[in-house]
């Protein structure tokens, strides 16, 4: 019996060991079929995280793409509104310009049927209505009293050619007018701006007034002697006789200021032209005070550096002191009497009851 045991106890253990390798391998075999099973899970599971991610980025990119569509479909139609806005506004622009043209068109056709319906007097009226208002601009544009009176008479003239007593009220307001620029003191104008450029051409030839030292010469007696004992002298005036055409000495006492420069005297004939020119200006613009301002410091300038004792710089100093007398006339007209009842005249042809202003 315990032979049969201990035979039996290694077939056991063999047993055993059979049983537990192939345990072992069914392990294995099912240890490898689980991490493939799990390896195929997860390459699925990339495979689908892969995809979502792909089909998420062209969603993404789709919907990029429907938002900027959407935002130029937008914009277009915020440029269309824009425009349609612009389109109306100057739908009305227009619509208001032909409303004026309109408007301006029928009162150019009543004026042409008012001017029509004229007589030629009319015409006349607005002729003396132009010389008025042309001698109002020679007198107070250019300061010009004699053509305004020649102006004013020409219209007096034209209003007398119509016959029309009831013009009459237009004849005393003319020759009122008239009466009132006659009184201005008319200046001579032209001849006092000849004068000034009669002063400018003789700048350059006027002498500089220069330091002239009086020279005293001693009297030298020169008459040789007949005695034989004064030979020595007789010697030293005869030779005195001879270089006296040669040499000069003389003797001068005091500080000698020296002469001006040339280029200080072009300075100075130019600053005194530019004065001149100036007061030139000023009789153009009938400014009395820059006038006289511009004449006394050319005058002022002539009597310092200038020879007082030449005859031309004393006829420039006799221009200029006639010139700082010169008075300028200065209207007081502010409008004419006659302008008025011709205005009414030229737009209805009559004149209504107007009541004469007071001399």
């Amino acid at each position: 019996m315990e032979s049969a045991q201990t035979e039996s106890e290694p077939v056991k253990s063999e047993v055993k060991s059979a049983v537990a390798s192939s345990k072992g391998k069914a392990k294995a075999k099912t240890s490898i079929w689980i991490i493939l099973s799990i390896l195929l899970c997860f390459t699925v599971s990339c495979g689908i995280v892969a995809t979502g991610y792909y089909f998420y980025n062209q969603q993404q990119s789709k919907e990029a793409e429907w938002h900027a569509q959407i935002a130029s479909v937008e914009q277009k139609l915020q440029q269309q509104n824009s425009y349609t806005a612009q389109l109306k506004a100057e739908n009305q622009s227009v619509n208001q310009k032909s409303q004026q043209l309109q408007q301006r068109v029928a009162e150019l056709e009543s004026n042409v049927s008012g001017l029509a319906k004229r007589s030629p007097k009319h015409w006349m009226a607005a002729e003396a209505d132009y010389l008025v208002r042309m001698a109002g601009r020679k007198l107070w544009l250019e300061n010009d009293p004699m053509t305004a009176t020649e102006l004013l008479k020409a219209a007096d003239q034209q209003i007398a050619s119509m016959q029309d007593p009831s013009l009459l009220q237009i004849r005393k307001a003319i020759s009122r007018d008239l009466s009132k620029v006659k009184s201005i003191n008319e200046t001579d104008i032209t001849g006092a701006v000849f004068a000034i450029d009669g002063v400018i051409e003789q700048l350059d030839s006027l002498p500089l007034n220069q330091f002239k030292p009086k020279v005293t010469v001693q009297p030298e007696d020169n008459v040789l002697s007949e005695s034989i004992d004064d030979w020595k002298e007789n010697i030293n005036k005869t030779w005195q006789a001879l270089i006296k055409d040669f040499i000069h000495i003389r003797k001068r006492q005091g500080d000698v200021q020296p002469l001006m420069s040339p280029k200080q005297r072009w300075y100075l004939q130019e600053n005194i032209k530019n004065k001149l020119l100036q007061a030139q200006l000023a009789l153009y613009r009938n400014d009395e005070v820059n006038f006289h301002h511009s004449i006394q410091l050319a005058h002022k300038w002539l009597s310092e550096y200038f020879d007082l004792q030449n005859e031309t710089t004393k006829n420039a100093l006799n221009e200029l002191e006639q010139l700082k007398r010169l008075t300028l006339s200065h209207t007081q007209i502010r409008r004419f009497d006659s302008v008025p009842l011709l205005k009414q005249l030229v737009t209805y042809g009559h004149l209504s009851a107007v009541r004469e202003p007071s001399l």
